[in-house]
């Protein structure tokens, strides 16, 4: 009855000692987007766009650099005086708050057309916006 119990076992782990399990090999390549000594803040991608703000005008505003582009990689996307800052990207838009109302707004940026778009229109301040398909949350100040 040992033996044949020792056989079983022997015969069940003899099937997983064959069985190896082969790892991937993953690699990442750093590299730095940014050259200019002003502050670049809160990145966000989404595919090979990766969106930023940046400090450089002496305001913040977004841009927008592209990952594997042999043209112009670093776009800047806001031009406004005022603040734009916290951008979230899903597909060709860009959603951030911005100050220029007096308080803070969300706005979208459609990159293919181009177009800016305000979202909201509240004294009270709208922030931290993200963005998903054609959904855009935030948080809302109001109340």
């Amino acid at each position: 009855m040992v033996v044949a119990l020792a056989i079983i076992i022997l015969a069940l782990f003899a099937g997983l000692s064959t069985n190896r399990v082969n790892a991937a090999v993953v690699q990442f390549t750093e590299f730095q987007m940014t050259s200019n000594s002003a502050s670049q803040e809160n990145p966000d991608i989404y595919g090979n766009n990766i969106v930023y703000q940046d400090n450089r005008s002496g305001n913040w505003d977004i841009y927008l650099y592209t990952l594997e582009s042999t043209w112009t990689p670093e776009t800047r996307i806001t031009t406004n005086s005022a603040n734009q800052v916290n951008p979230k990207i899903y597909g060709d838009t860009i959603v951030y708050q911005d100050d220029r109302s007096g308080n803070w707004d969300i706005y979208l940026y459609n990159i293919t057309a181009q177009s800016e778009t305000q979202i909201t229109n509240n004294p009270a301040d709208q922030t931290n916006p993200d963005v998903y398909g054609n959904r855009i949350v935030w948080q809302d100040n109001r109340e």
